[in-house]
């Protein structure tokens, strides 16, 4: 089943029958893996496993192929270049868009082209440069300083970090996809909560989600017309107040006809409203009277916690849970988990702030959940914990490397709010050059030491502090 909804592949790899199917095939089964790590789920890739390119029916076969992915690779080579059926295949894509524009998709940061170019063998005079030079581009081969150029070998470390990056590229327009085709209902709401309802649908736009309805929604429209905003929908979203809201109860009401997932919010103290009518509304849905469908009950929780439960029901194949935790502040706690002595230190660590500060403290998952990537869980956790705190000991060196700069950057790449607090707590303030809000880790550790970080979590702290 493919990854992005209504399309029948994820990925379309157009490439020359005279290149080394060897290389072809590593590539593609490297693809595969990476991807299903980023996505949490196998993509479905288009193989020609028949060589029914060389056969009669290309019309019907590999036409439905070419115009039901969402991303086109085309793995370049001279044989490309000379290939009158990669011709084909690329008009064949290319011919779905009126013009370039219409093949880009929107990214959380700029845009991507579904077209991806891997150039395995440079071209004559590296003629492939003028090949559409405005869509992505990787290198699969090397050039030394007499100009000679090899194409990097399957299971190497410069063709491994070349997949990677080209397996990222990919995962995020996949994502793009997936989202731009998925809509969401968030319901119309009492005036107490009109507010957290409009954060919710501007961060839903924002992460590319359809937002349902698109104009304001109101008791003039009779039932039909309301389930038919409902009707096709992934989720569908209910803010609830303190005061009863006629309209509000209806589009539950509906909601549960279809049978849709749901997320009830109820904000910290609504349930000792002194409405009746609502506290009945409220005690019913507590104790899942009359629901059948999958929902999750967000009680007690913030602004910021709603809707980031929203998102992660939103992801493929989620786990849609209760959430009660009284709308404590949270730590992502940030180790190798593969390097056994800062992982136990972590442990502890967690421990010590979480019995002294009374803060939920986190740790990066050691291995992944059923449908959910460890790195997608790594995202989710960002995007919702109040405070960051990176450490690193043993850890190697590359690691540090690689996860310090995404968190250092995360409120920019994941366009959330700032953190109430930000720390990397080292054993070496040299590995870390430049950075801000380095803490030493002395030899007898003291929980002191993170006084700096834990002080604007505290209920006294103030908010979006630095440390």
């Amino acid at each position: 089943m493919p990854y992005v909804p209504r399309c029948r592949h994820d990925i379309f790899v157009s490439y020359s029958h005279n290149d080394d199917r060897t290389w072809i095939n590593a590539f593609e089964q490297r693809l595969v893996q990476e991807l299903r790590e980023r996505l949490g789920q196998e993509p479905s890739i288009w193989q020609d496993d028949k060589d029914i390119r060389l056969g009669q029916n290309w019309k019907d076969d590999i036409r439905e192929a070419i115009t039901g992915t969402a991303v086109f690779v085309t793995i370049l080579s001279p044989g490309y270049q000379a290939s009158e059926w990669c011709g084909r295949e690329r008009k064949c894509f290319l011919e779905q868009f009126p013009n370039f524009d219409d093949m880009k998709v929107p990214l959380k940061v700029g845009t991507a082209y579904r077209f991806i170019k891997i150039l395995k063998t440079p071209w004559d005079d590296d003629a492939h440069l003028e090949f559409f030079n405005e869509a992505q581009h990787l290198e699969f081969f090397q050039r030394d300083s007499a100009g000679r150029e090899r194409d990097l070998v399957p299971g190497t470390a410069p063709f491994r970090a070349r997949l990677e990056e080209a397996a990222h590229q990919i995962a995020a327009i996949l994502r793009a996809m997936r989202r731009m085709g998925e809509a969401v209902f968030v319901a119309s709401a009492a005036e107490d909560v009109l507010e957290a309802r409009e954060d919710l649908r501007s961060e839903l736009r924002v992460q590319g989600y359809v937002v349902r309805p698109q104009g304001p929604l109101d008791s003039l429209y009779t039932d039909k017309a309301i389930k038919k905003e409902i009707d096709s929908v992934l989720l569908s979203v209910h803010l609830l107040g303190a005061q009863y809201n006629e309209f509000a109860a209806r589009q539950i009401r509906l909601a549960l006809d279809l049978g849709k997932k749901i997320i009830f919010w109820i904000p910290k103290g609504i349930l000792s409203t002194p409405d009746s009518k609502q506290r009945q509304l409220l005690q019913s849905i507590r104790n899942a009277e009359g629901i059948t469908s999958p929902f999750a009950l967000c009680e007690g929780t913030s602004v910021r916690s709603m809707i980031a439960e929203v998102l992660h029901a939103l992801k493929a194949n989620p786990i849609v849970r209760p959430v009660k935790n009284g709308g404590g502040l949270s730590v992502y706690l940030i180790c190798d988990r593969s390097a056994k002595q800062d992982s136990d230190f972590a442990e502890s660590l967690r421990d010590k702030i979480q019995d002294t500060e009374g803060l939920k403290v986190l740790l990066p998952e050691a291995k992944t959940q059923v449908g959910v990537s460890i790195e997608e869980l790594h995202q989710e956790r960002l995007r919702e914990c109040d405070g960051v705190l990176l450490y690193r000991s043993a850890a190697p060196l590359p690691w540090l490397q690689q996860q310090a700069p995404g968190v250092l950057l995360a409120e920019q790449i994941l366009q959330r709010p700032a953190f109430r607090a930000k720390a990397f707590l080292v054993n070496d303030l040299s590995v870390l050059p430049g950075f801000p809000n380095l803490i030493l880790r002395p030899s007898e550790f003291d929980l002191k030491v993170l006084e700096p970080f834990l002080a604007p979590l505290r209920p006294s702290g103030e908010a979006h502090a630095g440390c």
